[in-house]
Parts: C-alpha cells; sequence; structure tokens
C-alpha cells in the first residue's frame, strides 16, 4: 500500500492519501502517522484521498474503524474530509453517517474541490 502524508502550509490542512489495496491495519498505521503530523503543526483539518485505494475490509470494520478515531489520537474540534472513487460511495456514506452520529466533524466526497470548500468553512 503505497501511501503519502504532508501538510499544506497554503491551506493548512494534513493531507494525505492511499494507492492500491489496504486493509484496516496499514489504514491505522497512516491514520496515526497523519495524526502524529498534525500535532506537530498543530492542525485539525484533514484530507485523506482514497480515489486510488480499494479495500480488504467489510462495511461492519469500516464502521467500527471511523467510530473509534478517538483511539488513535483524534478528537471531536477535527475536521476529516474523505474523498473516495465512485464505487467506494456506499461504504465512505455509511462511515460518515457513523461518524457524524457520534459527534464528529466527518464528511465523505466524491469531489475533492468540495472537500477541500467544506474543509476551508469557518
Amino acid at each position: 500500500m503505497p501511501y503519502s502524508i504532508r501538510y499544506d502550509s497554503v491551506t493548512n490542512i494534513i493531507w494525505s492519501a492511499i494507492e492500491g489495496t489496504s486493509d484496516l491495519k496499514e489504514a491505522r498505521t497512516l491514520s496515526l502517522q497523519t495524526r502524529k503530523l498534525a500535532d506537530q503543526y498543530q492542525y485539525n483539518h484533514f484530507l485523506v484521498d482514497l480515489r486510488q485505494a480499494t479495500f480488504r475490509t467489510s462495511l461492519s470494520a469500516g464502521f467500527t474503524y471511523t467510530v473509534n478515531l478517538a483511539k488513535r489520537g483524534y478528537e471531536r474540534t477535527d475536521r476529516m474530509a474523505i474523498v473516495y472513487a465512485p464505487e467506494e460511495a456506499a461504504r465512505f456514506h455509511l462511515m460518515e453517517t457513523a461518524a457524524q452520529n457520534r459527534g464528529w466533524s466527518y464528511r465523505a466526497f466524491e469531489d475533492l474541490a468540495e472537500a477541500l470548500a467544506w474543509l476551508q468553512e469557518n
């Protein structure tokens, strides 16, 4: 699973991306490293680009992953935008609903520009 993480000083967003096939263990590793970078720069807006990723996980595993964000150091004041491939819409809308029902500022988008616009609101 090739992945990247970077801080964008223009938008003050922590960007991460996964390409290829991934499982929850790899996603957790990326999540922890992303949180560490955010703590370094003291920013809490995240864009996760998953348009080039496929997942070896069930919908219920994705649900569990999402509702346990606090275990990886995330806070409910964080804003998280997930950008997904069209064929993954059901998975990420379920995760979005689960996260929002638990008080997370978490949105799933098919369009990168919409995700960026939402992250830069307020």
